[in-house]
């Protein structure tokens, strides 16, 4: 529902302008706004759906920091909570039509899909640290420099590098 439709409904709620609504009208027009609310994304976020390394699917919106840290940093639309991930956390992330893997921390951009999937390498997370609890981890990340391609095999989950 955009926001004019929500004007619209919210001025029938009333039955005359000098009469206040009554208290299910009320709770309706602020479950219409708190919907109005949460459906336009804020400012440098986009609708993504984010898939976690446990395989828990959470949709919302997603800011994008892959390119300069290999991170996101993601807002859910029903509680409005923010987090911020790293690739070594993540399994793919939805960001408005582009599709990314993850794969030892670092970010790929899905360009081709089908028995093999052709993909970018978009982040390089060689030196960031993942934790195994409190304990610090140094990943290597993937092969590769940033911006080669390579095949994805996602029956395997490897990697082979285009040449």
């Amino acid at each position: 529902m955009n926001i004019f439709a929500a004007l619209i409904l919210s001025s029938a709620l009333w039955t005359t302008p000098t009469q206040p609504p009554t208290q299910t009208q009320a709770q309706t027009l602020v479950q219409l706004q708190a919907t109005v609310q949460l459906q336009a994304p804020p400012k440098h976020f986009h609708p993504g759906r984010v898939l976690l390394s446990d395989s828990t699917l959470l949709t919302g919106y997603v800011r994008d920091y892959i390119h300069a840290n290999a991170t996101i940093v993601f807002l859910d639309a029903r509680t409005g909570a923010k987090r911020s991930l790293t690739g070594a956390q993540l399994l793919a992330v939805d960001i408005d039509t582009t599709r990314w893997l993850c794969m030892k921390g670092d970010f790929f951009r899905v360009i081709a899909t089908g028995d093999h999937w052709v993909v970018q390498k978009s982040s390089n997370a060689s030196s960031r640290p993942a934790f195994n609890g409190a304990e610090p981890i140094l990943v290597n990340g993937a092969e590769g420099r940033l911006n080669d391609y390579f095949l994805y095999d996602p029956a395997a989950h490897t990697l082979k590098p285009v040449k």
